[in-house]
């Protein structure tokens, strides 16, 4: 998506990304099949400014942060000096460590821009407490049907690490064969950062990881 790719380390507004969007062809038809797309999630924060009148970052903080505890969650600003906020690296053994690529924390808004802790990531546990339902208890009824009655699925398999991933409802699915383990949760990354949210419901554990190398994020 260019010319947003070639200067990431621009401060892009959501609706100037939104403009580069809309100018692109479609991957497919609606309906007919599934691909995960940030875009989706930029364009879901924009309808919720323009329906509340207020900036995503406050309804983050007035909905969910507030009401969860999560005390450390902040949206992401380029200028803002955060307290005890790690310096992200990329590379690593073999090769040695270096600086990430340079990229702006205002574009990804919606798609993923917050800072916070493990212990704040984890309280997504509670978000039952918000929603009228708990979508990582009782996931929407489904699956998805796409024009061609195919379930709206996308699976990945890595056999290195050997787990399966599967998006499904709009949620992410983990499975961990040789544990007998299926968990909800969700992964992402920025330059020099990854995160993890993993639920187990079956125990009702969930896990949070934070890591400041994200070549090191799945291990």
């Amino acid at each position: 998506l260019e010319p947003f790719t070639s200067n990431m380390a621009h401060a892009w507004a959501p609706q100037e990304i939104a403009e580069m969007v809309a100018k692109q062809p479609l991957d497919f038809a609606p309906g007919t099949q599934q691909k995960y797309s940030n875009s989706n999630y930029l364009m879901l924060g924009r309808i919720i400014e323009i329906i509340t009148g207020e900036s995503y970052e406050k309804q983050i903080q007035s909905k969910i942060a507030a009401p969860l505890g999560m005390t450390k969650l902040l949206s992401g600003n380029d200028k803002l000096i955060v307290n005890h906020e790690s310096c992200g690296y990329a590379g690593g053994k073999p090769d040695p460590l270096r600086k990430p690529m340079m990229a702006s924390m205002i574009p990804p808004m919606a798609t993923g821009n917050l800072i916070g802790t493990s212990e704040d990531i984890v309280r997504l546990v509670n978000q039952g407490k918000l929603l009228h339902h708990n979508l990582i208890d009782m996931p929407p009824t489904g699956p998805w049907i796409l024009a061609d009655g195919r379930v709206a699925q996308t699976s990945n398999h890595f056999l290195d690490l050997d787990f399966n991933e599967s998006l499904l409802d709009g949620m992410v699915y983990f499975g961990l064969p040789d544990r007998n383990m299926d968990l909800v949760g969700k992964d992402g990354m920025f330059p020099g950062f990854a995160s993890w949210f993993l639920y187990d419901p079956q125990t009702r554990t969930a896990v949070a990881v934070v890591t400041n190398l994200e070549s090191k994020s799945v291990e």
